[in-house]
């Protein structure tokens, strides 16, 4: 029953993952009809390809920036929808193998924070909802991998 349960979790956060993507480039591809926004929303064109002259010089991957900026709604469901696949994968782990699961939340907090550090100049408000919840989600799974640390010495204390 537990298997049946995380499948469906786990199938549920994968759509809601795929459908927002697909809203996300719809509503990033806007950046085509702004050439004011190609010199601060497209830092993966700048990076591949140097400076973008037209609007076919612009990778899709810039499309998820300015969606990011300012569409922020659709990136916020893609975010916490790859956020919970994560986590339901992380149970799974700890299923499997205790220890593992504790570093496995370790890890993910900790690139939660550096996803938190690299967006904390967000200078829109799309930007600063995006860091403020990476921000939270971080801190989340922070306070989990102590929890779970905690719960496992306990358990090695009873179990010696």
């Amino acid at each position: 029953m537990i298997i049946f349960k995380l499948t469906a979790q786990i199938a549920s956060a994968i759509l809601i993952f795929v459908a927002s993507t697909f809203v996300t480039l719809y509503e990033g591809s806007s950046i085509v009809d702004d050439p004011w926004e190609w010199i601060y929303s497209t830092p993966f064109s700048h990076f591949f390809i140097g400076e973008v002259n037209q609007a076919s010089d612009i990778s899709k991957f810039d499309y998820f920036v300015y969606a990011a900026k300012f569409y922020p709604t659709y990136p916020i469901i893609m975010l916490s929808s790859t956020i919970y696949f994560s986590v339901l994968l992380g149970l799974i782990i700890s299923k499997i193998k205790k220890r593992m699961s504790t570093v496995y939340f370790g890890v993910l907090s900790f690139i939660m924070f550096i996803m938190a550090i690299v967006l904390r100049n967000a200078s829109t408000n799309g930007g600063e909802a995006i860091f403020f919840l990476i921000l939270m989600y971080g801190i989340i799974l922070l306070a989990f991998t102590f929890i779970k640390y905690i719960r496992s010495l306990k358990l090695n204390k009873i179990n010696t």
